[in-house]
């Protein structure tokens, strides 16, 4: 995902003037799932074990909000399916939105 210091500023042109420690860096082990190169499939795989590795500092503050999530490139859209049910169906947030900088175009 991208980088907190980038997603404040992005945050603030936005109107998201206030700080709130839910959105402050999550942890993540050392390593999850690659899934570059790989079939649908484990891409998928991937996609939900990093979703599942995610770790909130303040996860109660997710109940009830509406979340944006901001990441570099989309490829699948899988990471960013996985990690919104995360933030969904385990932390109770209402809806979440995917902001991209950039799409890697599809292969056809």
């Amino acid at each position: 995902m991208l980088p907190v210091r980038a997603a404040r500023p992005l945050a603030r042109l936005c109107g998201l003037h206030r700080r709130d420690p839910a959105v402050d860096p999550v942890a993540l082990p050392e390593e999850t799932a690659q899934s570059a190169g790989q079939n649908f499939d484990v891409k998928r795989g991937a996609a939900a074990e990093h979703a599942s590795a995610l770790r909130l500092q303040h996860s109660e503050r997710i109940a009830g909000k509406r979340i944006i999530l901001y990441d570099d490139i989309c490829t699948t859209g899988l990471q960013l399916n996985a990690v919104a049910r995360r933030l969904c169906e385990d932390w109770g947030a209402i809806s979440v939105v995917g902001v991209v900088l950039a799409r890697q175009p599809w292969g056809y």
